[in-house]
Protein backbone atom coordinates (compact mmCIF):
# COMPACT_ATOMS: atom_id res chain seq x y z
CA UNK A 1 0.00 0.00 0.00
CA UNK A 2 0.69 3.81 -0.37
CA UNK A 3 0.56 6.50 2.36
CA UNK A 4 1.81 8.84 4.19
CA UNK A 5 3.27 8.88 7.77
CA UNK A 6 2.54 11.84 9.95
CA UNK A 7 5.25 12.96 12.45
CA UNK A 8 3.32 14.69 15.78
CA UNK A 9 6.30 15.58 17.38
CA UNK A 10 7.90 19.08 16.57
CA UNK A 11 10.14 18.07 13.64
CA UNK A 12 7.30 17.64 11.29
CA UNK A 13 9.14 14.75 10.05
CA UNK A 14 6.56 13.44 7.59
CA UNK A 15 7.50 10.23 5.25
CA UNK A 16 5.68 8.47 2.67
CA UNK A 17 5.60 4.93 1.97
CA UNK A 18 4.88 2.88 -1.18
CA UNK A 19 4.91 -1.18 -1.41
CA UNK A 20 4.32 -1.43 2.58
CA UNK A 21 2.47 -2.86 5.21
CA UNK A 22 2.13 -1.76 8.76
CA UNK A 23 2.53 -5.11 10.45
CA UNK A 24 1.20 -5.65 14.35
CA UNK A 25 3.76 -7.88 15.14
CA UNK A 26 6.70 -5.32 15.23
CA UNK A 27 9.23 -5.20 17.96
CA UNK A 28 7.45 -2.37 19.74
CA UNK A 29 4.28 -2.42 18.60
CA UNK A 30 3.88 -1.98 14.88
CA UNK A 31 6.61 -2.28 12.53
CA UNK A 32 6.86 -1.46 8.30
CA UNK A 33 7.19 -4.86 6.11
CA UNK A 34 8.77 -4.55 2.76
CA UNK A 35 7.55 -6.99 0.19
CA UNK A 36 8.71 -6.15 -2.73
CA UNK A 37 11.34 -4.50 -5.03
CA UNK A 38 9.60 -1.91 -5.03
CA UNK A 39 9.04 -1.10 -1.50
CA UNK A 40 10.39 1.69 0.01
CA UNK A 41 9.89 4.51 3.22
CA UNK A 42 11.18 8.05 2.80
CA UNK A 43 11.75 10.95 4.38
CA UNK A 44 13.03 14.14 4.26
CA UNK A 45 14.83 14.71 7.22
CA UNK A 46 18.21 14.07 7.75
CA UNK A 47 20.41 17.07 9.25
CA UNK A 48 21.60 19.69 7.58
CA UNK A 49 25.35 20.01 7.46
CA UNK A 50 26.61 21.41 10.66
CA UNK A 51 30.39 20.72 9.65
CA UNK A 52 32.59 18.41 9.53
CA UNK A 53 33.60 16.07 12.80
CA UNK A 54 29.67 16.50 14.17
CA UNK A 55 28.39 13.66 16.07
CA UNK A 56 25.39 11.70 15.49
CA UNK A 57 23.67 8.40 15.66
CA UNK A 58 20.96 6.07 14.28
CA UNK A 59 19.19 2.70 15.55
CA UNK A 60 16.74 0.26 14.38
CA UNK A 61 15.34 -2.98 14.73
CA UNK A 62 15.20 -5.29 11.52
CA UNK A 63 13.57 -8.74 10.48
CA UNK A 64 14.74 -9.95 7.45
CA UNK A 65 13.22 -12.91 5.52
CA UNK A 66 16.40 -12.92 3.69
CA UNK A 67 19.87 -11.53 3.11
CA UNK A 68 20.93 -13.19 0.51
CA UNK A 69 21.53 -11.68 -2.60
CA UNK A 70 22.28 -8.48 -0.09
CA UNK A 71 19.68 -5.15 0.23
CA UNK A 72 19.69 -1.42 1.36
CA UNK A 73 18.52 -0.78 5.48
CA UNK A 74 19.23 2.99 5.39
CA UNK A 75 19.77 5.48 2.32
CA UNK A 76 20.87 8.77 2.03
CA UNK A 77 20.49 11.10 -1.35
CA UNK A 78 20.61 14.52 -1.70
CA UNK A 79 17.57 14.07 -4.59
CA UNK A 80 14.10 12.28 -3.75
CA UNK A 81 15.05 9.73 -6.35
CA UNK A 82 17.96 8.07 -4.24
CA UNK A 83 20.10 9.83 -6.60
CA UNK A 84 22.25 13.00 -6.81
CA UNK A 85 25.01 12.88 -3.85
CA UNK A 86 24.38 9.84 -2.07
CA UNK A 87 25.81 6.48 -0.20
CA UNK A 88 24.21 3.92 2.22
CA UNK A 89 25.08 4.00 5.64
CA UNK A 90 23.28 0.18 6.22
CA UNK A 91 23.56 -2.21 3.70
CA UNK A 92 24.05 -5.90 2.97
CA UNK A 93 26.26 -7.93 0.83
CA UNK A 94 25.62 -10.34 -1.47
CA UNK A 95 26.37 -13.06 1.16
CA UNK A 96 24.13 -11.02 4.24
CA UNK A 97 27.22 -9.76 5.68
CA UNK A 98 26.01 -5.92 7.64
CA UNK A 99 28.20 -3.11 5.86
CA UNK A 100 27.93 0.11 7.42
CA UNK A 101 29.26 3.44 5.69
CA UNK A 102 30.33 6.84 5.70
CA UNK A 103 31.04 9.66 4.26
CA UNK A 104 34.76 11.26 4.70
CA UNK A 105 36.29 14.10 2.69
CA UNK A 106 33.43 15.10 0.45
CA UNK A 107 30.75 13.58 -1.76
CA UNK A 108 32.54 11.01 -3.53
CA UNK A 109 34.37 9.54 -0.46
CA UNK A 110 33.04 7.12 1.11
CA UNK A 111 34.63 4.31 3.90
CA UNK A 112 33.19 1.03 5.43
CA UNK A 113 33.66 -1.49 7.34
CA UNK A 114 32.17 -4.92 7.53
CA UNK A 115 29.57 -6.07 10.51
CA UNK A 116 28.32 -9.57 11.22
CA UNK A 117 25.81 -11.96 9.23
CA UNK A 118 22.19 -10.77 10.42
CA UNK A 119 19.84 -13.66 11.48
CA UNK A 120 16.72 -14.06 8.92
CA UNK A 121 12.92 -14.40 11.02
CA UNK A 122 14.21 -12.75 14.17
CA UNK A 123 14.72 -9.19 15.33
CA UNK A 124 17.88 -7.43 15.54
CA UNK A 125 18.65 -4.18 16.87
CA UNK A 126 21.69 -2.27 14.79
CA UNK A 127 22.66 1.25 16.13
CA UNK A 128 25.46 3.42 14.35
CA UNK A 129 27.34 6.39 16.40
CA UNK A 130 29.99 8.52 15.46
CA UNK A 131 31.74 11.14 17.64
CA UNK A 132 35.00 12.48 17.00
CA UNK A 133 37.47 10.56 19.56
CA UNK A 134 35.59 7.01 19.24
CA UNK A 135 34.92 7.77 15.58
CA UNK A 136 32.14 4.81 13.75
CA UNK A 137 30.88 2.37 15.55
CA UNK A 138 28.44 -0.52 14.82
CA UNK A 139 26.42 -1.83 18.25
CA UNK A 140 24.62 -4.97 17.74
CA UNK A 141 21.87 -6.03 20.28
CA UNK A 142 23.05 -3.18 22.29
CA UNK A 143 26.90 -5.29 22.26
CA UNK A 144 29.91 -3.74 20.79
CA UNK A 145 30.78 -5.34 17.26
CA UNK A 146 32.91 -3.42 15.34
CA UNK A 147 34.51 0.44 14.30
CA UNK A 148 36.20 2.41 11.80
CA UNK A 149 40.11 1.90 12.22
CA UNK A 150 40.52 4.76 13.79
CA UNK A 151 38.93 8.10 14.94
CA UNK A 152 38.77 10.92 12.89
CA UNK A 153 36.86 13.05 10.89
CA UNK A 154 33.90 12.73 8.86
CA UNK A 155 32.11 14.52 7.00
CA UNK A 156 28.05 14.91 6.39
CA UNK A 157 28.56 16.17 2.65
CA UNK A 158 25.60 18.49 1.89
CA UNK A 159 26.76 21.34 -0.80
CA UNK A 160 23.00 22.84 -0.63
CA UNK A 161 22.66 23.00 2.97
CA UNK A 162 19.06 20.90 2.96
CA UNK A 163 17.89 17.93 4.79
CA UNK A 164 18.80 15.08 3.32
CA UNK A 165 16.04 12.23 2.22
CA UNK A 166 16.13 8.98 4.36
CA UNK A 167 15.30 6.01 2.17
CA UNK A 168 14.58 2.26 4.25
CA UNK A 169 14.41 -0.59 3.21
CA UNK A 170 15.32 0.15 -0.76
CA UNK A 171 18.04 2.26 -2.60
CA UNK A 172 15.27 4.47 -4.40
CA UNK A 173 11.71 5.08 -4.82
CA UNK A 174 12.08 3.78 -8.41
CA UNK A 175 12.71 0.31 -7.16
CA UNK A 176 15.60 -2.10 -6.73
CA UNK A 177 15.83 -2.07 -10.59
CA UNK A 178 16.28 1.90 -10.75
CA UNK A 179 19.74 3.25 -12.30
CA UNK A 180 20.89 5.19 -9.15
CA UNK A 181 25.07 5.57 -8.90
CA UNK A 182 25.90 6.69 -5.17
CA UNK A 183 29.49 6.39 -3.47
CA UNK A 184 30.14 3.47 -1.61
CA UNK A 185 33.19 1.83 0.46
CA UNK A 186 35.93 -0.86 -0.85
CA UNK A 187 34.04 -3.86 0.68
CA UNK A 188 30.91 -4.83 -2.31
CA UNK A 189 28.16 -4.39 -1.56
CA UNK A 190 25.02 -5.11 -3.10
CA UNK A 191 22.45 -2.28 -2.67
CA UNK A 192 18.43 -2.88 -3.82
CA UNK A 193 15.31 -4.29 -2.24
CA UNK A 194 15.22 -5.41 1.73
CA UNK A 195 13.14 -8.24 2.14
CA UNK A 196 11.77 -8.29 5.89
CA UNK A 197 10.63 -5.33 8.61
CA UNK A 198 11.82 -2.39 9.43
CA UNK A 199 10.68 -1.00 13.45
CA UNK A 200 11.99 1.94 15.77
CA UNK A 201 13.90 3.87 13.40
CA UNK A 202 15.74 6.81 15.02
CA UNK A 203 18.23 9.46 14.59
CA UNK A 204 20.29 11.75 16.73
CA UNK A 205 22.17 14.51 16.16
CA UNK A 206 24.50 13.45 18.82
CA UNK A 207 26.57 10.40 19.92
CA UNK A 208 24.70 7.89 21.95
CA UNK A 209 26.73 6.44 25.11
CA UNK A 210 26.55 2.31 25.52
CA UNK A 211 24.16 2.80 28.64
CA UNK A 212 21.48 4.76 26.05
CA UNK A 213 22.43 1.96 23.10
CA UNK A 214 21.64 -0.88 25.97
CA UNK A 215 18.02 0.79 26.48
CA UNK A 216 17.18 0.99 22.88
CA UNK A 217 18.31 -2.56 22.46
CA UNK A 218 15.94 -4.08 24.94
CA UNK A 219 13.22 -1.98 24.20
Amino acid sequence: TTGIYNDYSVYLCNGIASGTTAVSSGRVNQAISFTSSTSYFESQCFPRMRGSDQSFSFSLWVNPTSTTGGGTLVHLSTNSNGNGTCYEPLVFTSTGDLVFQWMTTGPTSVSNAEGPVISANTWTHIAVVYGFTNGVRLFINGQFSTSSPSSGSINLYNSINVPWYIILGNKSPLGSSASISCSSGSIPISSGFFSGSIDEFRLYNRELNNQEICVLANA
